[in-house]
């Protein structure tokens, strides 16, 4: 996941952060779409969302999944024109993903901290069936995602910051609860 440190500490301030891919193995697979919230003070202040043109074939089932077309790729700026414009607005705050192990495979070392939402949500509520997004969101009730980065930043940040809540409420001990998310092998059923 790049030499960035994961933190253990519930965060107020960060950028979540999604990708849509060519593919579900970060060593073979393209960015097709970046978003990002960035989060100060437990409020999102603003948000980055860019198609990018993996430069190969996308396969037909990534674009039933997502939504996005080879046309719709094949108009948009590649990585290496979108990346400096996503590092600028990630400053140096934490990065948080919903699996963040996939989306910061992409991303090499451009993050200094990182923290994995999936493991926040398995850790809260470790008797569902299934930790997806989709899941997690439903039993929420809280905004889904579309398998679209900022629609799926935008369910990540509402799960991650009930969690956060519900963590205080309870007086519980984030660190325990987000160690024990990392434990917990439940599988991530759509």
């Amino acid at each position: 996941m790049g030499k960035g440190k994961e933190l253990f500490t519930p965060l107020d301030s960060y950028i979540m952060l999604d990708l849509e891919t060519t593919g579900l193995r970060p060593q073979q697979a393209k960015i097709l779409e970046i978003g990002m919230i960035k989060v100060v003070d437990r409020k999102a202040v603003a948000t980055f969302q860019a198609l990018v043109n993996p430069g190969c074939i996308i396969d037909p089932f990534i674009t039933r999944l997502t939504g996005i077309t080879p046309d719709m790729a094949a108009g948009a700026d590649s990585l290496e024109q979108v990346m400096p414009w996503a590092v600028e607005f990630m400053e140096d705050l934490p990065v948080l993903a919903y699996n963040a192990g996939f989306d910061l495979a992409f991303l090499k070392d451009l993050h200094p901290a990182w923290q994995d939402v999936l493991a926040v949500a398995k850790g809260m509520w470790p008797e569902e069936k299934s930790h997806s997004l989709k899941a997690m969101s439903r039993l929420l009730k809280v905004r889904r995602g579309t398998h679209r980065a900022l629609d799926d930043c935008i369910a990540a940040m509402d799960v991650y910051e009930c969690a956060k809540s519900l963590i205080r409420r309870q007086d519980l001990d984030f660190a325990k609860v987000y160690r024990a998310g990392k434990r917990k092998r439940a599988k991530i059923k759509a």
